[in-house]
């Protein structure tokens, strides 16, 4: 094998143009009729005892073809070794056809030309000792007060009323038909309506308004206009609406008090002991989130601050992944308009990919200097505690279906990945609202 020429296409893709030599052949030929040999199933021989020269008269052809192609890639391989160039995708050859150029090369040397897109080479900021400012809204004690007024919210007991008109905050159940210019309007029609809380129920508020200080079994005919800022507000259309009905019943809302009693009725000793789960329970999701926020703000920077070109394979590799994802994420929520994408979505998505491809990129580079690898007892157990969030008791199994799958290279590099995150947050500062969160390691920088 012969490297004739290498010409820059771009920052990432490179036209090679090689010689195969008819012995660069041999070996690759031997293998093949060596693997041949031993799996070939022919009438009239023995499994493995099929003569070589009845191989070569039967398969020759096709066993020249296969020589070829391993010889090509062991070139582009042994280039890009020698060269120092990390080639990703297929590559792109030119004419004359594969095959011609196989049946050719057994008689003379032959030059083909082949496009590979590569990693271009770049440079990495600092990325340890780094002082980076981290912005959190955090009121731990605000926190617990809101999930205190939500559960007594959820706790409360509603009972019938009959002895005075409707108020706000009552759980009113009507009759009601409801239409939208003349035209039935389904989304507040219906034989029993329920409406909590009313004056903050979710209607439109005008609608709401109008089925205040209304006695049990008393009738209603009123027009309303749904307000510009409420979800079925139509901005081309029609917003007058008429309605008609009937008060069918009125409960109020009791809602218990903030005190010992209600904590022992959610299994707590006392409020104090209640409150003081809440603040526990808040302080370790803020602890995950600040992680999270530091991570990414490391990671944010890294992608300001690195100028990389982004080989097209890894980004169309991304965006066919996140387009993906938001396809399964719109059959979920039975979202079918989403499953076809604006022009701004598509710019958005292809967006999102590029930021991927250049983080994954950034990981890696950093991964290499800092010498962060996966082994297999880290993976091994990564993929135990993968198995059993998806409830799979049979490990092997499940092992087996991930390679099958062809994911092992993924989830290893998840992994990875998820290593690196964590050594940049250990050898970087970041200051929370001003004040230190974190201590700088003494790993070096690049």
């Amino acid at each position: 094998m012969k490297l004739i020429n290498i010409d820059d296409v771009s920052k990432s893709k490179k036209k090679l143009t090689v010689q195969i030599e008819p012995t660069d052949l041999t070996v690759e030929k031997e293998e093949a009729y060596e693997e041949l040999g031993k799996e070939a199933v022919i009438p009239g021989f023995r499994k493995g005892k099929v003569p070589r020269k009845f191989l070569e008269l039967r398969f020759d052809k096709a066993v020249r073809k296969e020589a070829f192609g391993d010889a090509v890639f062991k070139a582009l391989d042994d280039i890009s070794k020698d060269r120092d160039l990390r080639i990703i995708g297929k590559p792109v050859f030119d004419p004359p056809e594969f095959d011609d150029l196989a049946d050719k090369v057994c008689e003379e040397p032959v030059e083909m030309g082949v496009t590979i897109e590569v990693i271009p080479p770049f440079e990495l900021p600092q990325y340890s000792q780094l002082k980076l400012p981290i912005e959190l809204e955090t009121n731990v004690e605000q926190m617990v007060d809101s999930l205190l007024e939500v559960t007594r919210q959820r706790s409360a007991i509603f009972t019938t009323v009959d002895d005075r008109p409707t108020c706000e905050g009552d759980h009113v159940v009507i009759q009601c038909t409801t239409t939208r210019g003349g035209e039935d309007f389904p989304a507040i029609t219906a034989p029993r309506l329920m409406v909590n809380d009313l004056g903050d129920s979710g209607f439109p508020a005008a609608f709401e308004k109008g089925l205040v200080n209304l006695e049990k079994g008393a009738n209603f005919d009123f027009d309303f206009s749904i307000e510009s800022d409420h979800p079925l507000f139509l901005a081309d259309g029609e917003n007058s609406c008429h309605t008609r009905g009937k008060i069918l019943s009125i409960s109020e809302k009791d809602i218990p008090a903030l005190d010992d009693d209600f904590a022992k009725d959610h299994n707590f000793e006392s409020l104090a002991a209640f409150r003081k789960r809440l603040t526990e329970d808040v302080q370790h999701n803020e602890d995950r989130h600040l992680a999270t926020k530091k991570r990414d703000t490391i990671q944010n920077y890294l992608l300001d601050n690195t100028d990389v070109v982004v080989p097209s394979s890894l980004i169309q590799n991304d965006y066919l992944l996140i387009r993906y994802r938001k396809l399964m994420d719109a059959q979920q929520h039975g979202d079918t308009g989403s499953m076809i994408p604006s022009d701004e979505e598509e710019v958005e998505t292809m967006f999102q990919a590029e930021q991927e491809s250049k983080r994954r990129l950034i990981l890696q580079k950093i991964a290499e200097k800092e010498a962060i690898t996966v082994s297999d007892d880290e993976y091994i157990e990564s993929m135990i505690a993968l198995a059993r969030s998806r409830k799979e008791k049979n490990l092997d199994r499940f092992l087996a279906q991930v390679e099958k799958d062809g994911l092992e290279h993924f989830y290893k590099e998840q992994i990875l990945f998820g290593k690196v995150g964590k050594w940049l947050v250990d050898h970087n500062e970041f200051e929370v609202n001003g004040s230190s969160a974190g201590e700088t390691g003494s790993g070096p920088s690049a």
